[in-house]
């Protein structure tokens, strides 16, 4: 964040943090934690950016769990648990064959899934997922026949 901090300073916490999740949202999984993770740096004075991306479909469900962190109100989102869990899916996935995705998010539905959700409504919550790489990750796991069904 030291790095950061004249850019920041420029902006101000609220612009600063609207610039890094317009970033985010679009980037690729490493550059994506790595704007978010620079804007929740930037604590309670950016919230206001934060309730922007809350109001968004898909990727505001960082927003929606920004917000709830910080003790606000926040309706969540559809699939809200499906993005978060395949974003946490890809911040592992570096460097890993496509071959090993299916079998990975089988064990995580088993032993980390969202409370009551099957592969299949995972699989298609993904689907709603606007990145490149979580289209690659659902297409993976469903050419594997990861889905119930295959």
């Amino acid at each position: 964040m030291l790095a950061a901090q004249p850019w920041v300073e420029a902006r101000g916490p609220v612009g600063a943090a609207r610039e890094l999740l317009a970033y985010a949202e679009n980037a690729e999984p490493a550059q994506r934690f790595a704007a978010l993770e620079i804007a929740q740096g930037l604590g309670y004075e950016a919230a206001e950016a934060w309730r922007e991306l809350a109001r968004k479909a898909g990727f505001g469900a960082y927003g929606r769990q920004w917000l709830a962190r910080a003790g606000e109100p926040v309706p969540g989102g559809e699939n809200d648990e499906a993005w978060l869990l395949v974003e946490t899916l890809l911040r592992g996935r570096d460097g890993l064959p496509d071959a090993f995705l299916p079998v990975i998010f089988l064990s995580l539905m088993q032993h980390a899934g969202p409370a009551g959700m099957s592969a299949e409504a995972l699989l298609a919550g993904i689907a709603g997922c606007a990145t490149r790489a979580a289209r690659r990750w659902r297409g993976c796991c469903l050419a594997a026949g990861s889905a119930p069904g295959r």
